[in-house]
């Protein structure tokens, strides 16, 4: 079942890479909106706004993806430490993040390694919180 979360996480990340960049856009310009006062308050830009919530967006999406690789790297392999697991899904993330970026190339969006490395440290935060409770759990049970 784990499995089937990580590729519907996978098909929601790299369906919006296919978006259209006005697409794209749009469903930014919605949070961006949503959070006009907060952004009036810290006298933010527009463009810096809309900068803050794609970031945002990009490190949310894979520290799901990190979550729920590092749930299933804890269940598949118990005797895996606890570095290599975080360091192992890493690697799996940054193969996501990479496809990711190569995705948008094909779909006329700017593709950035300044991205590829955000959803890398998504992914590591989600593994790392994974891991962090699991033997928090395990110290406690």
């Amino acid at each position: 079942m784990l499995f089937v979360f990580i590729v519907l996480t996978l098909a929601v990340i790299w369906g919006h890479s296919m978006m259209p960049r006005s697409s794209s856009a749009a469903e930014s310009g919605v949070f961006v909106g949503l959070l006009a006062s907060l952004w009036e308050r810290l006298s933010v830009g527009a463009d810096m706004a809309d900068h803050i919530v794609r970031k945002c967006a990009h490190f949310t999406e894979y520290t799901v993806l990190g979550i729920e690789l590092g749930l299933y790297r804890t269940l598949a392999h118990k005797a895996e430490t606890r570095p290599k697991l975080v360091i192992r899904t890493a690697n799996l993330g940054m193969v996501a993040a990479l496809i990711d970026e190569t995705i948008q190339i094909f779909s006329g969006r700017g593709p950035m390694v300044q991205d590829v490395w955000l959803d890398t440290a998504g992914v590591c935060f989600g593994a790392v919180l994974v891991s962090f409770l699991y033997v928090r759990r395990r110290g406690e049970g």
